[in-house]
């Protein structure tokens, strides 16, 4: 296998920018297309995919950093692990390349068909490190062109997020622990050879992400699945916006109800209050602040001694006002002038008029009640005094 770089001519240091990676490609797809080499098309073929096979690993930065960082390693046909011992496992770092599968078929050599069986591989290899005594739990298989989308996205969820492999990488050792002159030299070995485990099996994670990322970057499904998601989401927006407008109008009908009705309920309460302003006026005796049921009861109090002793009173306090003069007729708007009560008017019976004449001495009495109530208090304290 040759170095990425030497397929390009491109030199490594210094580091190749991302154009003179895309103008080296271009210039050597072009010289190497098989259209214009049928003279030679296998060879053409060959140099072709390694050119493209190149060019995707160096034009994306992540793949380029990861294949710089263990360039030495795939080079020397390894894995990317860096082990100096034998792993019988699958070599992963050829399956990271578009040259590893021609189309998208279920079938070898399409794309379904060759990582089907690759991660099938993958997980038998974890089943013979397991215990065996431990019941393994199947990876979920990478399906199908046509698999569903649940049998899609667990794949993913399990290679991206779940996978820990159970490889021991003793092959990775770097002493050989029976050749230990001693036990101390051998607890030595011991923690190197830990250490050695350790980095390798980091590597193995971070190769085994890698192909799965390479993986998922050439699925179709992953493809049809995202523009899927983002039509239900886009969907879901939608629909949450309508239902926000829905609500807006539902709210804004409510609301004009509501004032429509507080515009009745006001439009009504002043009404009421006008009814009572004109009740509080009507019946009433501004002289005498008394209020009265009907209007004959305030006729016949307008014919009482005490009515016009208050009326002569009102008048006598506006003339030293100067509020008066002395060729007025002498008549004080007590509320209510007093009315006629001809027979043709509707003048009331002789019955409802001894009737009101009966109120009319009531209020006189509870009148002269509330004028004697100061003097017997006052003859009560004189009492009280004197003895």
């Amino acid at each position: 296998m040759r170095c990425y770089y030497e397929v390009l001519n491109l030199e490594r240091h210094p580091s190749p920018s991302s154009d003179q990676i895309k103008i080296s490609y271009r210039k050597l797809a072009l010289v190497w297309h098989p259209d214009k080499n049928i003279h030679q098309s296998e060879l053409a073929d060959e140099k072709f995919k390694e050119i493209n096979q190149a060019y995707q690993v160096l034009s994306d930065p992540q793949e380029r950093q990861w294949y710089d960082d263990h360039r030495e390693s795939i080079l020397n046909g390894g894995d990317g692990t860096e082990g100096k011992g034998e792993n019988k496992g699958v070599n992963i770092w050829p399956f990271c390349s578009s040259s590893c599968f021609d189309g998208f078929s279920d079938d070898s050599p399409g794309f379904y068909g060759v990582y089907r069986d690759l991660f099938t591989r993958l997980d038998h290899e974890e089943e013979e490190f397991e215990d065996q005594q431990e019941y393994h739990k199947m990876a979920p298989s990478f399906g199908k062109a046509d698999s569903p989308a649940s049998v899609v996205l667990s794949f993913y969820e399990f290679w991206r997020d779940n996978f820990s492999t159970k490889k021991t990488f003793s092959w990775c050792d770097k002493y050989n622990l029976n050749t230990a002159p001693n036990r101390q030299i051998k607890r030595l070995m011991e923690k190197d050879n830990q250490k050695e485990r350790t980095k390798a099996r980091k590597a193995y994670h971070e190769l085994v992400s890698h192909l799965v990322e390479f993986v998922a970057k050439n699925d179709k499904r992953l493809k049809q699945i995202k523009v899927q998601q983002q039509k239900e989401r886009e969907a879901e927006i939608k629909l949450k916006e309508e239902r926000a407008k829905k609500q807006q109008a539902d709210y804004a009908a409510q609301l004009k109800l509501w004032r429509e009705s507080k515009k009745e309920v006001n439009e009504e309460e002043e009404e009421i209050e006008a009814a009572y302003d004109d009740w509080l006026q009507e019946h009433f005796c501004h002289a005498c602040e008394i209020r009265f049921k009907s209007a004959g009861q305030f006729q016949n109090h307008q014919t009482t001694k005490k009515h016009k002793a208050k009326i002569e009173a009102l008048r006598q306090e506006l003339l030293l006002a100067g509020d008066l003069d002395d060729d007025d007729d002498g008549d004080i708007d007590d509320g209510e002038g007093p009315q006629e009560n001809d027979d043709e008017d509707g003048s009331m019976t002789n019955d409802e008029i001894d009737h009101d004449n009966d109120n009319v001495d009531d209020v006189d009495d509870q009148e002269d009640e509330e004028e004697e109530k100061p003097q017997q208090s006052k003859k009560v304290k004189k009492a009280k005094k004197a003895g």
